[in-house]
């Protein structure tokens, strides 16, 4: 569970920052219209073959 830090309406999806419990922040499209505003509580679960890793600049990955 985590807490929307910030929403972006993208046409056809809505484009979500969220803060999850454990300090980590991810960010996901979700399909459709729906208003989700900064501080809206959220639970998320994804198909676990459906992630992929996208690493940023200065990002340490596990040896």
């Amino acid at each position: 569970s985590g807490t929307v830090t910030a929403a972006f309406f993208l046409g056809d999806r809505l484009r979500l920052r969220i803060a999850l419990a454990g300090g980590e922040t991810i960010q996901l499209d979700h399909p459709g219209h729906r208003e989700m505003a900064a501080g809206t509580a959220v639970t998320v679960a994804v198909d676990p073959d459906a992630w992929f890793l996208v690493e940023s600049a200065g990002m340490e990955t596990p040896a």
